[in-house]
């Protein structure tokens, strides 16, 4: 009985560290978050709106870690026993 405890209690604290670690990575990606949903708010109810190349470039790069970073959560929650 302890040891089934002392199993579950380590599991819990395993998922807790993961909660945290996925709260950082969203709460981190915040401004990216916020940029790509005003971007097309601004195009929506502004006239002629223009954005420049090589911002929007760098958007790629960042959505591109983001969606990796997630994907390995993704993949690492399935994986999880339980």
């Amino acid at each position: 009985m302890k040891e089934e405890i002392k199993r579950l209690v380590l599991y819990r604290m395993e998922r807790a560290k993961e909660a945290i670690t996925e709260a950082e990575l969203l709460f981190s990606e915040g401004p990216l978050y916020n940029r790509l949903f005003d971007a097309p708010q601004k195009a929506d109810y502004a006239d002629l709106v223009k954005f420049e190349a090589d911002i929007v470039a760098t958007w790629f790069d960042e959505v591109r870690s983001f969606v990796d970073q997630i994907d390995t959560l993704v993949v690492k929650v399935i994986h999880s026993p339980g």
